[in-house]
């Protein structure tokens, strides 16, 4: 018998952040909106909610089938131990191979702790139902599987992935974003765009964020023109639930020889040391000024 992780654990959405108060009072949170896609595709998957930022208890990987980060209001950038412990937690799952969807801040985050850099956008907020091309190794990716070459996504964020970890493979991007999405070993992606959020809700963040995209330059009411349906990005997160759910767990041997010969073990080390370099050289530097 088919051993699917699936059949016996959840899928973990990790909450990360919450949505303003009026579009939550209409039409729920960010978990919510994912939970109703993942399910849309009629798979056997249980769905948990943990919420590190109140001190929810990040599961054991043996009882995890998949791991979704939601977006967040928050940076990535900031220095507060639930995003440490959270980094901590996603690097071990790759070690596991655990399959990890990162959404926006999610998308970012694992970036980060794999050793790429975040970084504000100089030119302000990406935002809106935005044209997302699919490269090469996209369209032989299973997270796209179906999906054409161009696709409309909905986008809200300010930070972006400016530099990807060493063995991250780019996926898709957009004319002002070269990463869109990427894939880090054989299964743990990044998406900066939305397959969550719909027509309605990227609408009425154009309107709550109207006096800030204004000050930026933004024609909002040219954005909320050009605002549209985007089914195919919504795709993308039907596939990773079926991914999930058709996958059995990893031996101890491919977990091993992932970790190795992926690229993942070269990318924790750096992750975990580039931090030290950074505080040695700003220690000498210091040394210098003095």
């Amino acid at each position: 018998m088919r051993d699917n992780r699936n059949s016996i654990h959840p899928m973990v959405i990790i909450k990360t952040g919450d949505t303003y108060d009026q579009i939550g009072e209409r039409h729920g949170d960010f978990e919510d909106w994912i939970s109703n896609i993942l399910l849309s595709r009629g798979c056997e998957l249980s769905i948990v909610v943990v919420d590190p930022r109140s001190g929810g208890k990040l599961p054991k990987f043996s009882f995890v089938s998949g791991i979704v980060i939601t977006g967040s209001h928050a940076t990535v950038r900031e220095d507060v131990p639930w995003i440490r412990q959270l980094s901590r937690w996603l690097q071990q799952a790759l070690i596991h191979q655990v399959p990890i969807l990162g959404i926006c801040f999610g998308h970012q985050l694992l970036a980060q702790c794999l050793g790429g850099v975040v970084t504000a956008r100089t030119s302000g907020a990406e935002i809106g139902s935005i044209p997302i091309t699919v490269t090469k190794e996209g369209g032989k990716d299973p997270l796209f599987d179906s999906i054409p070459p161009t696709f409309a996504a909905q986008l809200i964020h300010w930070e972006s992935a400016v530099r990807l970890p060493p063995e991250a493979v780019v996926l898709a991007h957009s004319l002002s974003e070269p990463h869109q999405a990427f894939r880090v070993g054989p299964c743990a992606w990044g998406v900066q765009f939305h397959p969550e959020i719909s027509k309605t809700i990227v609408t009425e963040y154009l309107d709550l964020l109207d006096p800030r995209l204004s000050a930026e330059g933004h024609d909002v009411n040219q954005l909320k023109a050009l605002v549209t349906a985007t089914p195919y990005s919504t795709e993308v997160l039907r596939n990773f639930a079926t991914y999930v759910a058709g996958r059995p767990p990893p031996s101890s041997v491919t977990r091993i020889c992932g970790l190795i010969f992926g690229g993942t073990f070269l990318n924790l080390i750096w992750a975990s040391v580039s931090p030290w370099i950074a505080w040695l050289a700003g220690v000498k530097e210091y040394g210098r000024g003095r």
